[in-house]
């Protein structure tokens, strides 16, 4: 179709008479664009058919009637005269203004200063445009289809319009200034494989690289698209950099590269309305999002944004300054790189979805940040609302800077191969949020990391890697392969080092399937691991040996642990409870430790009772030292085949008193002390028990204990002597019998010390019987009187004839005097003779008088006992026998 001609008589009148005849060297398409742009129109080659006005489908069917050389329009645009002319076409102040029109040649404004806005609306330009180093008010090539442009050094005072235009080829706009606007919404750019839009140095307004949305925020068009990189590296923008709804594409290459780039704000998500909902299209980049070292004033938007890289770097923003940082909602598929990243607000991935199981996922090492949230929405009732956030591979916040709060609350993290979430180093100023739905599949890691506040660790820490520990020890044993085997790998939790300014809470709902090690921990307030579950059977379930708390630990009232929970050194500033809490560790191997606090100072009470079920394993207390022991029978470990599995260590064990509603009954006690295992028996525990009894008001209690302790030490050579019976030697054998022998005597005798009246009723029992024994030695005349000098003598005992000694009373009278208790009572003393030994003697009435042989057996047994108990009381007394 023709261009309307109408008004062409006045454009005539309006060109000077030297023009007239350079009218004629122009076709009537040119002589129609003269004319409208001498008046400040539009002018439109249109032909009111959509589909064949479309520049990019259908421009290069266009015929001549759409025709317009460059030259007119570089003649028109820079005020220059016209071939064959030395004067200039005029030209209103609103530019030269074309609609739908086909470029013929190409636009070269190389080093030009075009003097008024020019505007190529919906244009074909069949060859590339160049604007290397030209100046202009304003270009707008909206809509138009172009083959490239080489614009570098281009200077716009006002704005450069790109939008909906189709460009194949690169856009070249390196040191650029454009004063205003770069519109490039729902453009599409395409030099795939190669760079689409080249910004580098550009200074800038703003620039809008996605889709256009009207008064209602609903969109309008269709997208940005580019399909090569888009560089905007060292770019100056003031203002915003929006790509909201732009497609970005370029294979596994750099999509966006924006390296040391300034800007005020940056969207590369979905729009926002006035409520800062998200509204639009997603932006999308197929390829890296390179923004190493740019430097944001204010936020960058990524909130429903699509990142896709698989297998490499999504988001590279290291070193990157900025206000605040949002992928709310977003979706990265590769590396999002934050490594030493400055964020003076908020980083917030509420309902983001990080994927790269084989790598990082998040990987902020270094980052500096106000507060983070990778996180789920709440509602006011705590309850969980939209998807939670998620990561697919590692998140590492290694050595990062925290100012305020960590939130993971109802976040999904899982890393099979390596760690969940990384937080080695940290540093957070307030609080940690891992509880209310928190997951991890995979390693949780905050070795020597420094909380200001509190953890909250209620959620569910899983290590599958525990599985394949088990499998690979079970595989050792087969084999019969010995040796230390690395478990660390199997860590559900590990926060080795970690400084908590709070408390650390591992309750609520917390459990953890893999070790959860906290050693050298220093917890200014409690750890409560209330109702936590713990689990790693074979191996060590809490680890938290070297611990420092100021206040309380608390693994009671549900607590469960299947595996060792280690306190090994600890200082506790107030109570260990344990109340409630359940213990089990079960072994094949040999003995293990379901609880140890070997060498644990505890400041307050140690709480050990109404436990639902006896510890399985044994309870290791030794060298620790508590305030009040808390306790009950039905707490302590089973007795089980000589405390093989079970038992109490106890050794060195120190606590100042009982409490009033735990057994204090020796008896008990003594139970308890008895549960030690024959590997590790020691004395002190029952000197300890002792001591605490005495200290308690209860003497006679503490003395029963005393006494059994060398019991249980009898019974354990026994034990000893059974069981190695045909490896010891005879001596040993020997010597071993020698002592439960000295063992069994001293207890029976005089209590080992503490009963030393035992030897008195012993004493008092052998007299009497000597009593009756030497009665009926009289009656039968065996035991008769000394007789005198002169009178034959007659066969008397070798061991008991005495020298004769005269009496006042002669033998009648010393027959007189016999008393039966009186002769046993002298022949059992040591010393006194109270004068009936003396003249009172064994004879024997023929050759062989067993019935003489037998009462001088007894005569000697009562001496020699009577020396013995003599002694043996002595030193009880004296406490040479007793030792504590």
């Amino acid at each position: 179709m023709p261009p309307n001609t109408q008004g062409e008589k006045s454009t005539v009148k309006l060109i000077p008479a030297a023009l007239q005849r350079v009218l004629e060297l122009v076709d009537e398409n040119e002589r129609f664009l003269i004319g409208a742009a001498s008046r400040g129109e539009l002018a439109n080659y249109a032909d009111d058919d959509p589909e064949m006005d479309d520049p990019v489908k259908k421009g290069a069917e266009w015929g001549p009637e759409r025709a317009v050389r460059a030259e007119v329009i570089y003649a028109l645009a820079t005020g220059s005269p016209p071939p064959g002319s030395q004067l200039a076409w005029p030209v209103h102040a609103k530019g030269v203004l074309i609609l739908d029109a086909k470029i013929i040649g190409q636009l070269d404004f190389s080093f030009a200063r075009i003097k008024f806005p020019l505007a190529l609306v919906r244009c074909h330009i069949g060859s590339p445009l160049i604007l290397r180093s030209a100046s202009a008010p304003q270009i707008d090539l909206t809509g138009s289809r172009l083959l490239g442009i080489t614009a570098n050094n281009l200077r716009v005072q006002s704005n450069l319009f790109l939008k909906d235009a189709f460009i194949k080829g690169e856009v070249a706009l390196q040191l650029a200034e454009i004063g205003g606007l770069l519109n490039c919404d729902g453009g599409r750019f395409e030099n795939a494989g190669a760079i689409a839009i080249n910004a580098e140095g550009m200074t800038v307004g703003n620039v809008l690289l996605g889709q256009a949305l009207d008064a209602s925020s609903n969109p309008v068009g269709g997208p940005f698209t580019a399909k090569g990189e888009v560089r905007l590296v060292r770019a100056n923008i003031r203002g915003v950099l929006s790509c909201a709804g732009g497609k970005f594409e370029n294979g596994r290459a750099i999509a966006i590269n924006a390296e040391g780039m300034t800007v005020g704000d940056v969207l590369l998500g979905k729009a926002l309305d006035a409520s800062c909902n998200p509204v639009g299209g997603p932006f999308t980049a197929k390829g890296e999002v390179r923004l190493v070292r740019a430097n944001i004033g204010g936020v960058l938007g990524c909130t429903g944004g699509e990142f896709e890289n698989a297998g490499a770097i999504a988001i590279n923003a290291e070193g990157m300054t900025v206000g605040g940082l949002f992928l709310n909602h977003a979706s990265i598929q590769g590396e999002a790189c934050l490594i030493f990243a400055k964020i003076r607000g908020h980083f917030s991935c509420v309902a983001a979805k990080f994927e790269n199981p084989a790598g990082h996922a998040l990987n902020a090492d270094g980052m500096t940040v106000g507060t983070v949230f990778l996180s789920q929405v709440f509602d006011r009732k705590g309850n969980p609302v939209g998807e939670p956030f998620t990561a697919k591979g590692e998140v590492r916040l290694v050595r990062a800077k925290i100012e305020e709060q960590l939130n993971c609350r109802g976040g999904k993290f899982e890393c099979l191969a390596s760690n969940a979430l990384n937080g080695d180093g940290m540093t957070v100023g307030s609080d940690v949020f891992l509880d209310q739905g928190f997951t991890a599949d995979g390693q949780v890691r905050l070795v020597g990391a420094k909380i200001g506040g509190s953890l909250y660790g209620g959620g569910k820490f899983e290590n599958r890697a525990i599985y394949a520990v088990a499998l690979a020890k079970a595989f050792r044993m087969l084999l019969g392969l010995r040796g230390h085997f690395d478990e660390s790998a199997a860590c559900a939790l590990d926060a080795n080092g970690m400084t908590v300014g709070g408390s650390l809470l591992l309750n609520q709902g917390f459990t953890a399937k893999g070790e959860v090690r906290l050693p050298r921990v220093k917890i200014d307030e409690d750890l409560n691991c209330r109702d936590g579950k713990f689990e790693n059977a074979g191996g060590s379930a809490l680890n938290a040996d070297g611990m420092v708390v100021g206040g309380f630990v608390f693994l009671n009232q549900g607590f469960t642990a299947k595996g060792e929970v280690q306190l090994v050194g600890a200082k506790i500033g107030g109570q260990l409870n344990c109340r409630g809490g359940k213990f089990e560790n079960v072994s094949k191997e040999g003995s293990k430790n379901a609880l140890s606090i070997f060498g644990t100072t505890v400041g307050g009470a140690l709480i050990l009772d109404k436990l639902p079920a006896r510890p399985v394993g044994r309870i290791d207390l030794g060298h620790a030292k508590t305030g009040d022991l808390v306790d009950d029978s039905t707490s302590w470990p089973e007795d089980d085949n000589n405390l093989l599995f079970n038992g109490l260590i106890l050794d060195g064990f120190q606590y100042d008193a009982i409490d009033v509603d735990s057994p204090k009954d020796a008896e008990e006690r003594i139970k308890w002390v008895g549960l030690q295992p024959e590997d590790s028996f020691s004395f002190q525990p029952y000197e300890q028990l002792a001591q605490v009894l005495r200290l308690m008001g209860d003497e006679a209690g503490a003395r029963e204990v005393l006494i059994a302790k060398q019991a249980k030490l009898r019974e354990i050579a026994r034990l000893k002597a059974d069981r190695e019976k045909g490896n010891l030697s005879y001596w040993s054998r020997i010597s071993n019998w020698l002592f439960r022998s000295a063992n069994w005597i001293f207890e029976w005798t005089v209590g080992y010390g503490y009963r030393p009246w035992l030897a008195l009723l012993w004493a008092a029992a052998i007299v009497v019987m000597g009593w009756a024994v030497f009665s009926l030695a009289q009656g039968s005349g065996v035991l008769k009187p000394v007789v005198a000098v002169d009178d034959p003598p007659a066969q008397t005992s070798p061991v008991v004839a005495l020298p004769i000694a005269k009496t006042p009373f002669g033998p009648a009278g010393a027959k007189e005097f016999f008393h039966p208790l009186l002769f046993s009572l002298a022949v059992f003393l040591p010393a006194p003779d109270l004068s009936q030994k003396k003249v009172w003697v064994l004879k024997a009435s023929r050759e062989w008088d067993w019935a003489f042989c037998g009462y001088e057996t007894w005569y000697i047994a009562e001496g020699v006992s009577g020396w013995a108990l003599t002694i043996l009381f002595t030193g009880a007394l004296s406490g040479l026998i007793r030792r504590e």
